[in-house]
């Protein structure tokens, strides 16, 4: 397994408040073995499966990838009407469509989260990514409009990971 010492005052620190780290606590000797096997690190990447080691004033740490979209499960609405949030990003090629931006989202674990349906019978939709996008036969829930070389995506806001997911698609 690959080691990277994550310094104490990283900005990557943030990210393991997403729920895609396991922080595990370990003893100085543990620390030290690591160490040797460590190597630079300036970038924390949630798709990277190695371990990350981090020593704070009082201890020792160990964090390991997790895969999120294996065991987490939203709880959505089955409809949402609304389409209130609204980023912008640049535009990788002038003649994005709609399918081929699914495409992109589509390698992406969030894109694979779990989901259970309020009020539903439906078993067609059971991913995040399957929500959003919808199906051939399900409306999604995601509005893209591409102008002058900017992508304005609408979706509804407090959907937890859609955001994330998009701009690590779609940003150059």
């Amino acid at each position: 397994m690959n080691v990277y010492k994550l310094p104490i005052n990283s900005i990557f620190l943030d990210d393991l408040n997403q729920g895609l780290y396991e922080i595990v606590y370990i003893d100085r000797e543990e620390y030290e073995r690591l160490e040797k096997e460590v190597k630079e690190l300036d970038t924390l990447n949630f798709k990277t499966k190695f371990a990350y080691i981090l020593q704070t004033e009082f201890e020792y740490q160990k964090i390991l990838y997790t895969p999120i979209h294996k065991y987490k499960v939203l709880e959505l609405p089955q409809r949402i009407d609304t389409l209130d949030k609204e980023i912008e990003i640049e535009a990788i090629d002038k003649n994005f469509s709609y399918f081929n931006i699914r495409k992109l989202v589509q390698k992406h674990a969030y894109y694979k989260i779990k989901v259970n349906l309020t009020n539903s019978v439906d078993s067609e939709i059971d991913t995040l990514g399957k929500w959003l996008f919808g199906t051939p036969t399900i409306k999604g829930h995601i509005q893209i409009v591409q102008e002058d070389g900017m992508l304005y995506i609408s979706y509804p806001k407090g959907i937890p990971y859609i955001e994330r997911m998009l701009r690590e698609s779609l940003v150059k």
